[in-house]
């Protein structure tokens, strides 16, 4: 359940869908504002269906606490999460944002499939969090199949 806090951004994500239903087996970017201010995403990844679902402030706590309804409605060929350096502002380690990343990972193959991947983004670039004393951590794509 969403909280009030993203109300309206989970309420926008519902009526894109609604107006487009978006296809599965697409590239689905999560995360905080980043991803949602991401100009020119689609571009990008023009030869392959891109869905953003960036919801404000967010963090991987919050990106984990939403999974049910940010990743698995859609049945993504990958998911591309972008998060973390919220929590390393608010003076989580980045070994506490990691575990926040592997929640929502196991969610995703427990019910897409083990060999559903999952990529992070590096979570101390976005926001030059790096000022705040944390350690970058590096993200990497994690599968079900061990690559």
């Amino acid at each position: 359940m969403v909280g009030t806090r993203w109300k309206d951004s989970f309420d926008a994500f519902a009526a894109a869908d609604q107006q487009q239903a978006p296809q599965a087996g697409g590239v689905l970017f999560v995360g905080n504002s980043s991803i949602r201010l991401w100009s020119g995403l689609e571009t990008q990844f023009a030869d392959q269906p891109v869905l953003k679902r960036g919801f404000g402030s967010s963090r991987m706590l919050d990106v984990a606490a939403q999974v049910h309804q940010l990743v698995l409605p859609y049945k993504p060929r990958l998911v591309v999460v972008y998060a973390g350096d919220n929590d390393l502002a608010e003076g989580r380690s980045p070994l506490e944002v990691f575990a926040s990343f592997t929640h929502p990972v196991e969610q995703v193959h427990a019910v897409l499939g083990a060999g559903q991947d999952v990529g992070h983004g590096d979570g101390a670039r976005g926001g030059g969090r790096g000022r705040h004393g944390r350690e970058p951590w590096r993200g990497s794509l994690l599968s079900g199949n061990g690559a």
